[in-house]
């Protein structure tokens, strides 16, 4: 059935939106439905009231209807408009990587209260917005973006050529599990390692948000076997980070204490755990030991 009868105003259109996505269980209804009129009509939310007697007309009803809609079945809003800000800056951003999050920002700006290097990796890069901001933010000179998802490595590059325009060539993209070797032109090269890899467990997947579980990325976020893939990765970091580089981690406080013990064995140092703004365990640091 039809959202919106023809000859309905903007705003009886939006009054209508409002309630099919409060019927729905959207929270913040109202709010939901303004943004995906300004995002389907193209207006900024004082020209959407300014404009709130005009009628619409049936491509622009079919166009918000189809976003009302997939917003009503959960899909999160930045998949809609296909741009999620992250520090400051717009990522393009598809179903085929995480959409970028404020505790990623939280990591970023652990990073950031270090001292800037010459090279950076990002492992499970996704969208590209951690390495490229801590590129951005005049970080590191050069970053490696490494992610599984082929299509994850295409929007990075998207996102880079957009944000860097020729700067791009300081960025070396590679589609690679980063729990495997690295090509041996990696080996002892970096300087900062920083990572969000999957740290969901399958006991926790049930528990995940429906706007998360059914439409973001599962291979980014859910972990099968924990203690033998952050060991394979936690060899790998330790393989491409130079003597004394530092890795920085995002996780689940539910992992910090198997990955810490993990990296100790592994016979990394300095190994501590950060905090995030709601004070739980969320971020994990440490350095190559020297030999």
């Amino acid at each position: 059935m039809p959202l919106f009868i023809n000859g309905k105003s903007l705003q009886e259109c939006l009054l209508e939106a409002e309630e099919f996505l409060k019927e729905a269980g959207i929270e913040n209804a109202a709010r939901e439905a303004q943004l995906l009129f300004c995002l389907g009509l193209g207006l900024d939310k004082a020209k959407l009231f300014t404009l709130s007697t005009k009628p619409l007309s049936q491509k622009e009803r079919a166009k918000l209807e189809k976003l009302v809609k997939s917003r009503a079945s959960k899909m999160p809003f930045a998949y809609l408009a296909k741009t999620k800000n992250f520090y400051g800056r717009d990522f393009y951003v598809s179903r085929h990587v995480l959409i970028p999050r404020p505790e990623t920002e939280e990591l970023c700006e652990l990073v950031l209260r270090t001292q800037p290097v010459s090279h950076l990796a990002d492992l499970g890069c996704g969208s590209g917005c951690l390495g490229l901001t801590l590129y951005l933010e005049n970080f590191c000179q050069t970053v490696l973006l490494c992610d599984i998802s082929r299509k994850a490595i295409e929007i990075a590059c998207k996102n880079a050529a957009r944000l860097l325009g020729e700067r791009t060539s300081s960025v070396t993209f590679l589609h690679h599990d980063f729990t495997k070797p690295f090509p041996y032109l990696f080996h002892n090269f970096f300087d900062v390692v920083v990572s969000n890899p999957p740290y969901v467990i399958e006991e926790e997947w049930e528990e995940v948000s429906p706007d998360v579980r059914f439409f973001e990325p599962k291979l980014a976020l859910l972990v099968k076997n924990p203690k033998r893939f952050f060991h394979d990765m936690f060899c790998q970091v330790g393989a491409i980070l130079k003597i004394g580089g530092r890795l920085f981690l995002e996780t689940s406080p539910n992992l910090i204490s198997l990955q810490k013990s993990l990296l100790e064995k592994l016979g990394f140092c300095d190994v501590e755990v950060h905090q995030d703004y709601a004070y739980k365990n969320r971020f994990l640091s440490c350095r190559k030991a020297f030999p």
